[in-house]
């Protein structure tokens, strides 16, 4: 079974981690060929090797927002006029490579995944964000979801109740495969609090992901000054890409220098073992609720390292992606007392997170079970080529 994977994300990103997971985890019988970006920095993370594989100058995303901001007309117009070429390259690329199924990793990407579905064969499109779509977006998902030969995948209830009528029909849900790898050594993460900057005694709150406003990353900063009284002994901590271009790193430093917060705000760049980042924390955070309309991965990924989670959601109450109480705190975006507040109980009472990471384990280290999710995907591709 000859499956092309197309993944548009330069940088390592939850997306291509991911993927990566998933097709590592994949029976012997998939055969991965791969379309990526020039430049792609996640061709280790998804197991490219000597496998079949073009980097692509081009990319063409179906997308009038970033980030819920508009694109410039410009940029926007590039990727329409791109639409064309992308859309025969990847017809090109399945007749070349006898492609049995398309899979590809974002809803943003439909000329790839419609001229993949032009050469007749199954294509899944894989939802990985909650879709805050306009009309121009929702038209172009409505019509590829209408076209007999594609599917769709969703990483969880929010994401796929998010999609047009016409794509939820046809969307199974599958939730990210997640291998945090083995359990840390405690002598090593007992170090990495040190390179912190953090002693035995204090707490940390940390979140990991990119240092994007979307991820809640200036509410965090507001936390962190307005509990210096509250929480003298806590610290926290981004992980993430901190170097120009990446995020809002350089931007995120100089309002640590200007507030007085070097110390208490520690920047911990990029780091590939989550499993020792887990470790080292003692709160997680996931604030991606109001930037992104949904949560992220580092929720789950707080979890099966069985630790607390605070997170946000649009209707925390009513999610079925996370249970309040079990999995975490979940807050709606705009409730920063509650946020707040949810930090502070869980930085007082060791106990609680204790069991409220334990609890967090057992609910998702099941669902998102690698071997699982891998063994669900490829159970549609079979029903697919059947």
């Amino acid at each position: 079974m000859n499956v092309l994977y197309i993944n548009h994300t330069v940088k390592k990103s939850g997306a291509g981690i991911s993927l990566g997971t998933l097709i590592r985890h994949l029976p012997a019988a998939v055969r991965p060929h791969y379309l990526l970006r020039q430049g792609s920095e996640v061709d280790d993370i998804l197991g490219v090797g000597d496998r079949p594989a073009v980097h692509a100058r081009f990319i063409s995303q179906t997308m009038t927002t970033m980030y819920g901001r508009g694109l410039p007309f410009p940029q926007f117009a590039w990727q329409i006029i791109k639409s064309p070429y992308c859309a025969s390259r990847a017809a090109t690329l399945c007749e070349k490579w006898k492609i049995d199924i398309a899979h590809i990793n974002e809803t943003t990407l439909l000329a790839d995944a419609r001229g993949a579905a032009g050469f007749g064969i199954p294509v899944f499109v894989h939802a990985r964000t909650a879709c805050q779509l306009r009309p121009f977006e929702r038209r172009c998902l409505e019509a590829t979801g209408r076209l007999a030969n594609v599917r769709f995948i969703a990483i969880d209830d929010e994401v796929k109740d998010s999609l047009p009528g016409a794509c939820r029909e046809k969307c199974t849900v599958v939730h990210n495969p997640i291998d945090l790898g083995p359990q840390p050594r405690a002598e090593a993460v007992s170090s990495l609090r040190a390179a912190w900057g953090c002693g035995p005694d204090s707490v940390i709150v940390g979140q990991a992901a990119s240092l994007h406003k979307e991820k809640g990353v200036w509410e965090i900063l507001d936390i962190a000054d307005s509990t210096r009284e509250s929480l003298p002994d806590v610290r926290f901590v981004f992980v993430g890409d901190k170097a120009p271009g990446a995020g809002l790193g350089p931007e995120l430093e100089q309002a640590v220098r200007e507030r007085s917060l070097a110390g208490r705000v520690v920047f911990a760049g990029y780091q590939s073992d989550l499993a020792l980042v887990y470790g080292a924390f003692d709160v997680a955070l996931c604030l991606f609720g109001g930037g992104l309309g949904g949560v992220g991965r580092a929720a789950f990924e707080a979890g099966l390292a069985a630790k607390p989670l605070v997170a946000t959601l649009p209707d925390p109450k009513n999610s079925s992606t996370l249970q309040d109480g079990v999995s975490g705190m979940l807050f709606a975006p705009d409730d920063h007392a509650g946020i707040r507040a949810g930090i502070e109980r869980l930085c007082g009472d060791p106990g609680l997170r204790a069991s409220m990471g334990a609890s967090a384990r057992a609910v998702l280290a099941p669902r998102h079970d690698p071997r699982q999710v891998a063994a669900k995907v490829f159970g549609l591709y079979e029903d697919a080529l059947r």
